[in-house]
């Protein structure tokens, strides 16, 4: 059999490429001259444990998260060419602690060196996370031991809830200098014409930014930081279906007396849907109602005791 020719490659058979937003710290070298480029890494989601992408800098010192958008029918006009995939890659700054919690949970009971804490066979990548933690960010949620030169690790859980509610803290404070509204049914502050509408307080910041935490957290550490952070139940009002529209009334606002009572056109309104004349009865009932009932009992008479 003879080998056919090599085929050559169409101009429309581009190489895979993507749009990535990312900051300039993710991108750019190191100022020691290294060749060193940005890397993908598999690794796994700390609550979901399922493979996801991330990005590691060039220097290795810091990770970031991938998110993808996509939404289709969507493409990109690259120079001369046209990219079929017209998602966009964004990159979002991740504590490598984060990364290092599941594997810190699976080695809590002995002191070991950050090298053997991550360990992963199937995800050989988490190992560059050493090169993104230090021994001063590890002993913020660990025990220590050793000295300079060897250094060995343990989970400590009340360092890290310590550390956890900090997050907590920080993010909520970041969302309240930004007049993020985090109430029921949030809205774009442009929108809100009043206080009242946005009256949130410090507890509805802090549960927010609870949230955001956690989804970077597996149930049990979720659960634990929120007993932690010991925040109040949110106080939701329901209205019983039985009662009527809210009567709206217009007060004075300095005398407080009332101008225009709703009411009034409320019961008008009710009036008029109890008093409606009844519908024309069709032929069967007309038919039933000549019947002569002199001496019938109804079906009720069956069921009274004798």
């Amino acid at each position: 059999m003879s080998q056919g020719k090599k085929k050559e490659k169409s101009p429309s058979q581009e190489k895979t490429q993507w749009i990535l937003i990312a900051p300039e710290t993710a991108l750019n070298g190191s100022s020691d001259g290294k060749d060193d480029e940005p890397t993908f890494v598999k690794l796994l989601h700390p609550r979901t444990e399922k493979e996801c992408m991330f990005l590691m800098s060039r220097n290795k010192d810091a990770v970031y998260e991938i998110m993808k958008f996509a939404e289709g029918p969507r493409s990109w006009f690259i120079e001369d060419s046209v990219q079929k995939d017209g998602s966009l890659l964004v990159t979002t700054s991740i504590d490598p602690i984060f990364l290092c919690i599941p594997y810190l949970t699976r080695n809590k009971t002995k002191f070991r060196t950050i090298d053997q804490v991550l360990m992963d066979d199937d995800y050989p990548a988490v190992s560059s996370l050493s090169m993104c933690v230090s021994s001063d960010v590890l002993s913020n949620v660990c025990d220590c031991k050793g000295n300079d030169d060897l250094q060995a690790y343990r989970l400590n859980e009340d360092k890290l809830i310590a550390w956890l509610k900090t997050k907590v803290e920080c993010v909520a404070d970041k969302l309240e200098s930004s007049k993020i509204n985090v109430s029921k049914g949030s809205q774009s502050a442009t929108f809100v014409r009043s206080k009242l509408q946005s009256n949130v307080t410090r507890d509805d910041y802090l549960r927010y930014s609870c949230g955001i935490v956690c989804q970077y957290l597996d149930s049990s550490w979720a659960d634990k930081l929120q007993a932690a952070l010991n925040l109040p139940e949110e106080k939701t009002v329901l209205s019983s279906p039985e009662e009527p529209p809210s009567k709206r009334t217009k007060l004075n606002n300095d005398a407080g007396t009332v101008l225009e009572d709703y009411s009034k056109e409320y019961e008008k309104i009710k009036t008029k849907t109890t008093s409606k004349t009844p519908g024309k009865m069709t032929a069967a009932q007309k038919s039933l109602s000549k019947v002569n009932k002199n001496g019938m009992k109804s079906m009720a008479s069956f069921f009274t005791k004798k």
